[in-house]
C-alpha cells in the first residue's frame, strides 16, 4: 500500500508514524463480528431489511420495553461504525434525558 501511495505522493512513507493492517479475520477475532463484517446490514436493497433515512435513526433506539434502548451497528440499516456511534450517542442522550426527568 505504501509503495502505491509513494507513486502519487513521493516521500510520504517518511512521514508515517504508525501503520497497521487488519483483515476480516482480525476484525472477527477482536469484535466477534460474523466473518469479520464491518457493516451491520447489507447495502443491497433486495437483501436488507427496510432502511430508513437518517431522520428516522432517533426512533430506532427505542424498544417496546420502557427505558431500554438499543445502539450499535445493528440498530439501524444500513449499519456500520457511523451507525454505531450515532445510535450510541442518541441512546446515551435518551438515558440522560430520562434520568433528569425522574429527578
Amino acid at each position: 500500500m505504501m509503495a502505491n501511495l509513494e507513486q502519487s505522493f513521493p516521500g510520504i512513507s517518511e512521514h508515517v508514524v504508525l501503520s497497521f493492517a487488519a483483515t476480516p479475520g482480525t476484525i472477527a477475532r477482536l469484535t466477534s463480528s460474523t466473518e469479520g463484517a464491518i457493516m451491520g446490514w447489507s447495502y443491497r436493497r433486495e437483501r436488507t431489511l427496510s432502511r430508513g433515512n437518517a431522520l428516522q435513526m432517533r426512533s430506532s433506539i427505542r424498544t417496546p420495553v420502557p427505558r431500554l434502548f438499543v445502539a450499535g451497528q445493528w440498530a439501524f440499516s444500513p449499519g456500520g461504525a457511523p451507525t454505531a456511534v450515532l445510535t450510541g450517542k442518541l441512546a446515551a442522550e435518551a438515558v440522560l434525558r430520562h434520568e433528569s426527568e425522574e429527578r
